[in-house]
């Protein structure tokens, strides 16, 4: 079976944290981790694999007040 491509797209709010059992940071977006989004598209980490090519695409579609963009 050949591998299928396949996009999702979807927006929210960022989220910010801290991951003290990893002592490392992430970020969500809607709720959604990049695994998740994989996830959700049908794809284990383990099918996709470590090498795979990967395209993201970020649009701020509206910055927090408290930080306006310049």
């Amino acid at each position: 079976m050949a591998f299928q491509k396949k996009s999702m797209s979807f927006e929210g709010e960022v989220e910010y944290y801290w991951d003290e059992s990893t002592e490392s940071e992430h970020i969500k977006v809607g709720g959604r981790t990049l695994l998740d989004m994989l996830r959700k598209m049908g794809y284990q980490y383990n099918t996709v694999g470590e090498h795979a090519k990967i395209k993201v695409t970020i649009q701020i579609l509206e910055p927090r007040e408290e930080f306006p963009l310049e």
